[in-house]
């Protein structure tokens, strides 16, 4: 299963004792992870006050994701980095969709490169998204889900598998 890794999901994987249950299933192939340069971006971008949380979450980044994938929806400091393509008429209406469910700004780009990079999933903690799960997966086709419930359902079709 392809899956597109939130922002907020970092988090959970520094903090939790359950992180490498998530990164194992992802370095075991069982789940492939997709990480796009806006995500990186927004976590590079964490203030300075927050020095020790923006160390730790780009150490995970740098051991687990990269390279990253290029954004489908170019934000102006990825796109002075080359990691970008052309946002082409029909990525541009996908964000009008969005936009038209509520759903804008980074939200949005995260979905779209999810959808673009063909992943299955979309991995968040955001209780917005996951209360507009219905309409994402209308829109974009990605079912959008916790950390937890990722793994879980990754653990019951290994288990189905071996038995």
């Amino acid at each position: 299963m392809k899956i597109y890794l939130d922002a907020n999901v970092f988090d959970w994987i520094v903090d939790s004792p359950s992180d490498t249950d998530l990164l194992g299933l992802i370095e075991s192939g069982l789940l492939t992870a997709v990480v796009a340069a806006d995500t990186a971006h927004e976590i590079h971008r964490i203030p300075a006050g927050k020095d020790e949380k923006r160390v730790r979450l780009q150490a995970v980044l740098m051991s687990h994701f990269v390279p990253v994938a290029p954004t489908h929806v170019p934000i102006a400091g990825i796109a002075r980095a080359g990691l970008m393509r052309a946002a082409t008429s029909f990525v541009m209406g996908l964000r009008e969709k969005l936009k038209g469910a509520g759903i804008v700004g980074l939200d949005s780009n995260h979905l779209i490169n999810a959808s673009r990079e063909g992943c299955t999933q979309f991995v968040t903690f955001d209780k917005g998204l996951l209360r507009k799960a219905a309409v994402i997966r209308e829109i974009l086709g990605v079912e959008c889900a916790e950390p937890g419930e990722v793994v879980r359902r990754s653990n019951i079709n290994v288990e189905r598998g071996a038995g």
